[in-house]
């Protein structure tokens, strides 16, 4: 049971907050190196006025009462306008892993939404969509660890709900080499552990041009996401 499709897809849009307590947590991980960014720190692009990972917070924070960063520079958000907690890895080195593990960790929820900060779009639609596929499987009996995106073979780690049982996988992962080997990833982690893929078929019927998962990794993609004509 290691990869799951879910149900048919609910077009529904939720109240604030009604995701209900086992989702109340979104994390933010924002400790990438920025290198194809030409050194410029993306979580504090200006984005009309206000930082980058202050607009995707702000969007998070119509649904999600617990909003968390995982950041190198936690003092940066302390003009957030809104409650956040900003915290750096507890495990070094493995990249979006070290992320997802101290944002698991300090979440005070069962189940936490994650993004990235170069993520930037948010779709309350699609955290209901992926809260009530978990819903389903565990009145099914089954344990989910995570709920995500499928483009093609490749799941898409963010904008996905991880379960604080995957914890110990991670850790688990971690122990078993330095991080240089690069064996130890989220995709890697979920191999072999349940975990539900919304196939890109059926992502696409909600979101045709892909632009939830839009990355901004490069100078020229700031600009074509700030000036799309």
């Amino acid at each position: 049971m290691e990869g799951i499709e879910p149900e048919a897809v609910r077009s529904g849009v939720p109240d604030s907050h009604a995701l209900g307590p086992r989702f109340r947590t979104a994390a933010v991980l924002a400790g990438g190196a920025s290198e194809r960014m030409g050194g410029r720190d993306k979580q504090f692009l200006d984005a009309g006025g206000e930082p980058l990972a202050f607009r995707i917070l702000s969007r998070l924070s119509a649904v999600f009462p617990e909003l968390l960063v995982v950041t190198n520079r936690p003092e940066g958000y302390r003009n957030f306008p809104g409650t956040v907690r900003a915290f750096p890895d507890r495990v070094r080195g493995f990249g979006p892993l070290s992320g997802l593990h101290a944002a698991l960790s300090e979440s005070s929820s069962a189940w936490t939404y994650v993004v990235a900060c170069d993520t930037p779009e948010f779709d309350p639609r699609w955290a209901a969509e992926l809260s009530e596929a978990v819903l389903r499987e565990e009145a099914s009996g089954r344990v989910p660890l995570a709920a995500a995106a499928a483009f093609g073979d490749h799941l898409e780690p963010f904008h996905a709900f991880y379960s604080r049982d995957l914890l110990p996988p991670i850790e688990a992962c971690f122990a078993r080499g330095p991080a240089a080997d690069r064996s130890c990833s989220i995709a890697s982690v979920l191999r072999g552990h349940p975990h539900i893929r919304f196939p890109e078929s059926r992502v696409r019927a909600m979101f045709p041009d892909w632009r939830l998962f839009l990355n901004i990794n490069t100078p020229e993609d700031w600009e074509s996401y700030r000036d799309p004509e």
